[in-house]
């Protein structure tokens, strides 16, 4: 796969996010919100030192909206006080990686839901560079489309993993970001937790 590179200006913290509404109802902020990541590399750091609270039960579902669900492996814990996400989503954390899986009303493709969330995260980074976008199987049968990410933003250097999936009127997105190299490690938790996917069909 080749990378697709884009620099893009530094986004001053305290300017509003866009909000674009489509004709699907799918409203992008739902996941990202204004999220500052240079902040959330600071907080992720300190609460891996700090050692983790709030372990969530290993295969037990997690509500995460619109009647989706998802089942976290083992030594996953809440990341609500890193990163809260609001009633439409869920944050988890393990070994310095935050997870967040988001739900919504959408009637686009996965391709457009993927596509409309990336879009909105690339205004987050200084310099942002991603691969090809591939496809990934969710929810046991369910075809997402998946884009890896890399890029630096307050000198802040960020791996990533999108991964968007719409279904029966609903849309759902995993956003995992971790510091530079430690995305990897936690690849097949990552994985285990899209095929876990209860989606309403």
């Amino acid at each position: 796969m080749e990378p697709r590179g884009t620099h893009i200006a530094p986004v001053s913290p305290r300017q509003a996010p866009v909000v674009r509404r489509t004709r699907s109802g799918w409203r992008p902020t739902l996941v990202l919100g204004a999220i500052m990541l240079g902040w959330l590399l600071i907080m992720m750091v300190v609460s891996t030192a700090a050692g983790q609270s709030g372990k969530l039960p290993a295969g037990q579902p997690v509500s995460v909206a619109q009647g989706v669900t998802v089942r976290p492996p083992s030594g996953w814990s809440s990341a609500a006080k890193v990163w809260n996400v609001g009633p439409n989503g869920v944050s988890m954390q393990k070994g310095g990686v935050i997870v967040v899986f988001a739900a919504g009303s959408f009637t686009g493709t996965s391709q457009q839901l993927l596509d409309d969330q990336l879009g909105q995260l690339k205004q987050q980074f200084s310099y942002f560079q991603s691969l090809i976008p591939d496809s990934v199987t969710v929810a046991g049968s369910l075809a997402g489309r998946r884009e890896l990410f890399n890029g630096t933003q307050n000198g802040a250097s960020l791996d990533g993993e999108m991964v968007a999936v719409s279904a029966g009127g609903t849309g759902v997105v995993m956003l995992a970001i971790a510091p530079t190299g430690q995305l990897s490690r936690l690849q097949g938790d990552l994985d285990q937790m899209l095929r876990s996917l209860g989606i309403p069909r």
